[in-house]
């Protein structure tokens, strides 16, 4: 795993799905191999690909096990937690949750929200001093980051005020030194990209689902019975910057504060949002100050990636309004830190445009040689088929992601396929219409089929009951699913061997047929002469059997003739006085 990024790709789980490219507005997503992966430089840790993964290949990266070095390494460590832990959290109350990270070893724990309330004070002091034009907050990194690597036109527009939690870091530092651990909880991914950047400040930024991972692991119960305590937060409880985590929450902290004859509020939740406000707009011009809130997350930081409870959505954000506290009217807040922070971030080193040339060989690769081939559906991911094919030329996509493109190469291997067998294939949908059919099955079947195949290269629509007298063998595949195999069946004067098999339960049949009548006829020709063969044979061992038989006979008789002519052995005569006899 590459720990020099919060997110990154679990390959082997990946599914070749596409849908991070189809969701990252940065398209920060490289595909190989069927498999996608992070481009760092390109991407800005919003966590959206995390969220929408079906395959939850997409993961974030785990920084427990360096949190707990952490409180082995340093005396005092902190956990300040994101003001949407009630959400998380519902039906615990903050002295059972203070008590349960303690019991992880922590030193206490601190509401991000305060420093909200800082940057909120330093920010009505700005606008009310600025002059007429547009300011974008720097609340939300991922924001920062989209703005800075892609609308760096707007960079100058981003307010030079630090987020809350980099904030909240430099009050707990003045407060008990900068000796101190700070570890940073909630439903952020860009958190861990900020603690990354500014080790500093912060040591380190889990999300709520590492640290519900990490409770368990230590049996530490957080239930809604929990009994309570009297663990409070440190330094103090936060009051309105605890409503930073919905849509429109930082405004609401600045109203009563603002000049609205001066200045106008408005809000976006969505780097998309962002994108649509931002892409068209020129704040040259305006006669007033536009503030604009601006969250990566549709809906706010409530609604992160990182919640492992998620789809509440008007549940969770009355449940952060309603633990939210304001102070008194007449008070206003003077910050009480230094919230400066300029922007570090400069855009991603860009490829370079393509030529003509190249990207009309890189649309030649997935069939698009004309203006007319360029649907521009988006489902590859991109907006367009030149962006893909820009995509392609930078090696971050392949040909395969293009879904028309590898729908005609399908089509076009099933005609080659068709056209190529030596036998007749048709195949139906469920209202028994011909999809697809060769050359061979138009022959077949009558000199009309023949010739409305040959005028339109095809019988596609026509029903296939007005070609074929054995229709009902489709319509029973269709009914059963069951495949269905008949040999030799009569039609017509033919004798047809066929095979119908199902492609889609109930939607779609295919059928191969072979004229089996001249087979027949063969079959029946070499069987006759084979049996010819066989008679010939037949007769002649018959006739070789009568000659060995008559031969046999006549043997049998001149053995004997010549057996007669010698007299047995009872019947030859003694001879007497032969040497070396006695006499008897």
């Amino acid at each position: 795993m590459d720990h020099s990024h919060p997110i990154y790709t679990e390959i082997v789980e990946c599914q070749d799905c596409y849908k991070c490219v189809r969701g990252c507005l940065s398209k920060a997503i490289r595909v190989q191999d069927g498999h996608a992966s992070i481009i760092k430089e390109l991407c800005t840790a919003c966590g959206h690909c995390v969220a929408i993964c079906p395959a939850k290949a997409k993961k974030i990266r785990n920084d427990v096990k360096r949190a707990e070095n952490l409180l082995q390494r340093k005396v005092r460590v902190i956990a300040s937690v994101a003001p949407s832990w009630v959400a998380e959290f519902p039906g615990i109350d903050s002295s059972g949750f203070i008590s349960a990270i303690k019991a992880l070893g922590f030193y206490g724990v601190s509401e991000t929200a305060l420093g909200a309330q800082e940057v909120s004070a330093r920010l009505v002091d700005e606008l009310n001093s600025s002059e007429a034009g547009l300011s974008i907050s720097s609340a939300c990194p991922a924001v920062v980051e989209y703005i800075c690597k892609y609308m760096p036109a707007f960079k100058k527009n981003v307010t030079a005020i630090t987020s809350p939690l980099l904030a909240h870091t430099r009050i707990l530092r003045k407060e008990f030194g900068n000796d101190i651990g700070i570890v940073f909880f909630g439903p952020c991914t860009a958190k861990k990209l900020e603690a990354d950047r500014n080790k500093d400040l912060l040591d380190l930024a889990l999300t709520f689902h590492e640290l519900k991972e990490w409770l368990s692991d230590r049996e530490i119960e957080m239930q809604g019975n929990l009994k309570k305590t009297s663990e409070k937060f440190i330094p103090f409880s936060a009051q309105e910057g605890s409503v930073y985590p919905v849509e429109g929450g930082m405004n609401e902290t600045l109203n009563g504060w603002l000049d609205t004859n001066k200045t106008e509020t408005l809000a976006v939740s969505g780097l998309d949002g962002l994108k649509y406000y931002l892409e068209n707009f020129d704040p040259k011009g305006l006669d007033k100050n536009i503030f604009l809130e601006a969250l990566a997350c549709k809906g706010g930081c409530v609604n992160g990636p990182c919640r492992s409870e998620r789809g509440k959505g008007l549940n969770d954000r009355l449940l952060v309004k309603k633990r939210v506290s304001y102070p008194e009217k007449n008070v206003k807040r003077t910050p009480r830190i230094n919230t400066d922070l300029p922007l570090p971030y400069s855009p991603p080193a860009e490829a370079g445009s393509s030529s003509l040339g190249e990207l009309i060989l890189a649309l030649a690769k997935i069939g698009k040689t004309s203006p007319a081939d360029e649907l521009n559906c988006g489902g590859c991911g991109y907006d367009t088929c030149r962006l893909f094919a820009e995509a392609l030329i930078n090696n971050k996509a392949e040909t395969a992601m293009c879904a028309s493109f590898m729908k005609k190469q399908a089509q076009k291997k099933a005609n080659a396929l068709l056209r190529c067998m030596p036998t007749a294939a048709v195949i139906t949908d469920s209202r028994l219409r011909v999809i697809e059919c060769n050359r061979h099955f138009a022959e077949m079947f009558g000199e009309e089929t023949m010739q409305i195949y040959q005028v339109l290269s095809t019988l596609n629509g026509v029903y296939i009951e007005k070609i074929l007298p054995f229709a009902n063998l489709f319509k029973t595949a269709l009914r059963t699913g069951d495949d269905i195999s008949r040999e030799n069946f009569k039609s017509d004067g033919k004798l047809l061997n066929i095979s119908i098999f199902t492609i889609e339960s109930q939607q779609t049949v295919g059928a191969i047929i072979q004229d089996a009548t001249s087979i027949e006829a063969k079959r029946e020709a070499i069987a006759s002469k084979a049996n010819e063969v066989l008679r010939k044979n037949l007769n002649t061992v018959q006739g070789i059997a009568k000659l060995l038989g008559e031969h046999m006979a006549d043997t049998e008789i001149i053995l004997r003739s010549i057996a007669k002519g010698f007299p047995s052995e009872e019947e030859q005569p003694v001879l007497l006085n032969q040497p070396g006899q006695k006499e008897k």
